[in-house]
C-alpha cells in the first residue's frame, strides 16, 4: 500500500510513510504478526502501527483482503509495480510510463521497449 500511495504523489506522502513504517515493524518482529491479528489494541501498541493500519491488518486476517487496497489497485498500474525493485525506477518513473505512454502491463512495457517507444523517456 505504501508503494501505491507513493505512486499517487506528494499529497499521499504521509500515508506512504506510515505504511512503510508499519511494514518495517512487521518485517522486524521476532514473532508472527498473526499473534496480534485479532487484537487491534495490541497492534496499535506496536511501533509504527496505528489504529487505522491495525484495523487493516485485522481486516486482512478476517477476510483475506483489505478493501482500501482493492480501491488503490484500481487507481494505479499495479501490474507494473515489480519495476519499483529495479534500480533507477521509482514511483515517478512508473507514473510517467503509465500517464504518458499508457503502459499498464508487463506485456505492454516489453512491447514498447521492443518498438523503441521509450527512447525519449528520461
Amino acid at each position: 500500500m505504501s508503494e501505491c500511495y507513493q505512486y499517487l504523489g506528494k499529497s499521499e506522502r504521509f500515508r506512504a510513510i506510515a505504511y512503510e513504517k508499519a511494514s518495517k515493524t512487521i518485517r522486524n518482529m521476532s514473532e508472527s504478526i498473526e499473534k496480534y491479528a485479532h487484537d487491534v489494541s495490541a497492534l496499535d501498541e506496536l511501533m509504527g502501527i496505528g489504529k487505522s493500519i491495525a484495523g487493516k491488518i485485522t481486516e486482512y486476517y478476517d477476510t483475506g483482503k483489505i478493501e482500501t487496497f482493492e480501491v488503490l489497485k484500481k487507481l494505479v498500474p499495479i501490474d507494473l509495480f515489480f519495476l519499483l525493485n529495479t534500480e533507477g525506477i521509482g514511483p515517478s518513473t512508473l507514473r510517467l510510463l503509465h500517464d504518458q505512454m499508457m503502459i499498464e502491463t508487463k506485456a505492454q512495457l516489453i512491447n514498447a521497449v521492443k518498438k523503441g517507444f521509450l527512447q525519449h523517456i528520461k
